[in-house]
């Protein structure tokens, strides 16, 4: 498949346009609001408008709004025109990476560059059927489109979110797909679906972004990013973005828990687990305060893998993972076990709380599950699985159960070569 490369854009507009007539129930004699107040491009153009430039609508009847209306060229057919500009990027005159108000209220000069506005952009589309056009150009003169029979944006109480679809393309292809479905997001106000931070502060803009646009925008490589898990405090992880030419649903992961090597000492206090610790590109635990804030916010899935010494790898895969507060000891909910080969070793694990050889919160009423097998973790009584347990480089079955085990795969004497517990956001 040839693509399109347009790299340097230089022009760069949103515009959208009512649609009558397409389904019955669709169907206006007179695309005029109530008192003949305009409500779009499409209800200037009816009362005899023509030509491009600045006028006022009404999304809503009691408050005007400035806004560039696309009539099209004159002498062309009339359903080229009657756009309502919603945004438009000419020259850099204006700044773009700004506030959840300014994106909300609007912003810039009609003339130019501007931002309608997210409110007003509902109040359109909330009430029509509408239709959108992305027109770009780039610094050679090249123009190229994409078009979508559908574009809808919900309320703010619901995010703003997009409902984008019917794409057809006029030589841009198709760069929305992935924002369909997603809430609107600046850098005070993250909504996007990305578990490593805020889209927008990362690409220092404003939009509907997804998970996925962090792996399409350029960060394909799995290594060590940073994110806020809690908004304002920054953190290290390591972030497996799947094998290159993979399917892209192979990767987008934070990896929580590695172990690889033995480099790392895992039988800590509690205050190391609740923080974290280790090295992001080797073994490390990311911390129970930045996993209980980063899974309950959204929903999350698991994916732990394993590696014995002869090579052979397996996994086991969860479609729900969240981890409650400290006041509830960080407990553990997991459901969802989908088999690769692993077993399900978490299964008893589930509504746990987390245990430490200084705080023992496990279920096992004669000891402490975290003392006796050398490890940390949402113990029962005791284990099915140890992945913070002592790295035991094989088949060790001098102390039993003691290493960084995997119960339903090689029992309680192997310790494995490689554990890594990784979480994504489920769209």
């Amino acid at each position: 498949m040839k693509e399109n490369k347009m790299m340097d854009v230089v022009f760069l507009v949103f515009s959208v346009v009512s649609v009558f007539g397409v389904l019955p129930t669709l169907v206006e004699s007179t695309p005029v609001s109530q008192d003949g107040l305009p409500t779009d491009c499409s209800d200037v153009h009816a009362s005899g408008q023509k030509l491009s430039g600045v006028y006022t609508i009404y999304p809503t009847a009691e408050t005007p709004v400035q806004v560039y209306c696309d009539m099209g060229c004159l002498g062309s057919k009339e359903e080229d025109g009657k756009w309502t500009v919603f945004q438009r990027r000419m020259d850099g005159t204006v700044n773009f990476y700004r506030s959840w108000e300014h994106y909300k209220i609007g912003f810039g000069n009609m003339d130019g560059e501007y931002w309608l506005g997210l409110e007003n952009i509902y109040q359109l589309t909330h009430k029509r059927k509408y239709e959108l056009k992305v027109d770009l150009q780039d610094f050679d003169g090249a123009t190229a489109s994409a078009r979508y029979s559908s574009f809808s944006i919900d309320s703010e109480a619901e995010g703003y979110k997009l409902h984008v679809s019917g794409f057809i393309n006029g030589g841009a292809g198709d760069s929305l797909a992935t924002h369909n479905g997603q809430k609107f997001s600046t850098f005070d106000k993250d909504q996007d679906s990305f578990a490593g931070g805020n889209c927008a502060k990362s690409y220092l803009g404003a939009f509907w972004y997804n998970c996925a646009d962090v792996y399409a925008n350029g960060h394909t490589l799995s290594e060590v990013y940073t994110i806020y898990p809690a908004g304002e405090t920054p953190v290290q992880v390591y972030c497996d973005m799947g094998c290159w030419g993979s399917r892209t649903n192979d990767g987008n992961w934070t990896v929580i828990q590695r172990r690889m090597d033995g480099s790392v000492n895992f039988y800590r206090p509690w205050e190391h687990y609740k923080k974290g610790f280790g090295n992001k590109d080797e073994e490390y635990w990311l911390g129970l305060e930045n996993l209980h804030q980063l899974t309950r916010k959204r929903k999350y899935e698991l994916r732990v893998d394993l590696q014995d010494f002869d090579g052979s790898s397996v996994y086991a895969h969860y479609s729900y993972f969240s981890v409650d507060s400290e006041a509830e000891g960080y407990k553990l909910t997991v459901s969802g076990f989908i088999n690769g080969g692993a077993g399900d070793s978490l299964a008893s694990h589930n509504g746990q709380k987390f245990s430490t050889f200084d705080k023992d919160q496990d279920s096992y009423p004669e000891g402490n599950c975290a003392k006796s097998y050398l490890g940390a973790f949402w113990y029962n009584q005791c284990h099915h699985a140890n992945p913070n347990g002592i790295y035991l480089w094989g088949n060790d079955g001098t102390h039993y159960a003691i290493g960084n085990v995997w119960q339903h795969w090689k029992g309680y004497n192997y310790g494995l070569k490689y554990i890594a517990m990784k979480i994504r956001p489920v769209a």
